[in-house]
């Protein structure tokens, strides 16, 4: 009977089914899946952070959408832009003259409560 051939020219076994791998294949797409969603958090978080800057000294402009008005942050060269001359925090009333006397007009954010005193642009 003749001798099976061994060393690097033997058959390879046969191949594992595919639903064999199913655990390994899992494993992978969950490392993928959890990889894409640590990058797109920290990918939201800076754009949150950069993208609502209300500090004093930046601008925004008002945007209207139905009964909705938001501050968006824009460059102060830009068209209808206003200037935050001061943040007033913990408050949503604009009549306490909170504001300095060179305000122009306010923005109230009444979820996070504060005041945006706002002096117009160009």
């Amino acid at each position: 009977m003749p001798k099976p051939p061994t060393g690097p020219a033997a058959p390879a076994g046969p191949k594992k089914p595919w639903y064999k791998r199913g655990p390994i294949l899992g494993g992978v797409i969950a490392a993928v899946v959890v990889l894409a969603l640590c990058v797109g958090g920290a990918l939201w978080a800076a754009g949150a952070v950069v993208g609502n800057d209300y500090s004093t000294g930046k601008c925004i402009k008002r945007e209207t959408s139905g009964d909705k008005d938001r501050a968006v942050p824009v460059d102060c060269d830009s068209e209808g832009a206003y200037e935050i001359v001061a943040r007033v925090e913990d408050t949503t009333k604009v009549e306490d003259g909170s504001c300095p006397p060179d305000t122009t007009d306010a923005f109230v954010n009444f979820k996070d409560e504060y005041v945006l005193c706002l002096r117009k642009e160009g």
